[in-house]
């Protein structure tokens, strides 16, 4: 039943968590896998969400949540411009050992020279690893390697809401590694980003968040949003038709949902679960898009979308609603 990685926004403020936050996650805990906060220790002094924070803070709301909650919380460092040297490993083991014996044993690390050293573990023994939507996991051999590298989640590339036929291959691969290994690594897609599906753009994105602190360009997103009126059709989004989100699930086991950077897509977040947990057949994430639609258009929409795997130049499906 705990099928939701729930993020929490460090911008939150302490009356939102107090009245907001934690009594929601206390009422929809067993819906919860755990939650992900972003911290900043070194080499990762910089994160793919931007901002800048204050580290203290940061690693002292991320503990009193755990303690709060009883959820365990997972501390995101997704910098991928770090570079993957003994040196900075070293580096991490020093930085994270505080954290680690405070009892923060869950994390998203996306370095695998790291993961295949074996290092980690060896220092931490009860550390649980995530792998970062950055590795941009999307086939079944990707997600075989980042099993035996010892990723305890893998984040599955989002692209992949639209490809139930790789989504399937993927839980074909872990199937088979489980019956060899006896045991087999969790899969976990981003469900609500609200990016277009195969962005031409995401690595320079996250980069440049990464890099400056915050994404300030106006050709390329805030763009398409303005100019293309079937923008939230294309979006690389879970469809928000509850039986469509049961049919994912078979295929993936945790659903991440999207909402560090700011409160608003937090409660956009929390209001999945809240439709979930009551089985509404069209989630409030999506009743804006389809109110006032042709059924027979949505029915394919819902059709079309699982196997389109983006390839809008080739397809009018979302366009139909405009």
């Amino acid at each position: 039943m705990s099928i939701f990685s729930l993020p929490f926004s460090p911008y939150i403020k302490q009356s939102e968590y107090e009245e907001v936050y934690l009594p929601f996650v206390q009422e929809y805990k067993k819906y919860i896998y755990d939650i992900y906060t972003t911290i900043r220790i070194s080499p990762f002094k910089n994160d793919a969400m931007g901002g800048v924070l204050d580290s203290k803070k940061l690693i002292k709301q991320a503990l009193k949540l755990q303690l709060d909650s009883k959820i365990p919380v997972s501390a995101t460092f997704n910098d991928i411009t770090v570079a993957p040297s003994e040196k900075n490993l070293d580096i991490f083991i020093e930085s994270f050992k505080p954290l680690y014996d405070q009892g923060i044993t869950f994390i998203t690390m996306p370095v695998m020279h790291w993961m295949l050293s074996g290092k980690l573990f060896s220092q931490f023994p009860l550390l649980k690893i995530k792998n970062s939507v950055l590795n941009c996991v999307d086939n079944a051999q990707n997600y075989w390697d980042a099993s035996l590298a010892g990723y305890a989640v893998i984040n599955i590339d989002r692209r992949l809401l639209r490809d139930f036929k790789t989504l399937k291959e993927i839980k074909k691969a872990q199937n088979l590694f489980k019956d060899k290994f006896g045991y087999a690594s969790l899969t976990q897609i981003l469900a609500n980003e609200h990016c277009i599906g195969l962005c031409p753009v995401m690595k320079e994105h996250y980069t440049k968040n990464i890099l400056t602190g915050s994404y300030d360009i106006n050709y390329t997103c805030k763009s398409w949003k303005t100019n293309d009126e079937a923008y939230s059709y294309r979006v690389a989004n879970i469809s928000p038709y509850y039986d469509d989100i049961k049919e994912t699930l078979k295929y993936i086991d945790i659903l991440k949902l999207h909402g560090r950077g700011g409160t608003a897509l937090l409660q956009e977040s929390m209001q999945i679960i809240g439709d979930y947990s009551k089985k509404k057949e069209l989630f409030h994430l999506g009743s804006e898009l389809f109110e006032n639609k042709k059924e027979e258009d949505i029915k394919q929409w819902r059709k079309t979308i699982k196997n389109c795997r983006f390839q809008c130049w080739n397809c009018d499906v979302c366009d139909r609603f405009i």
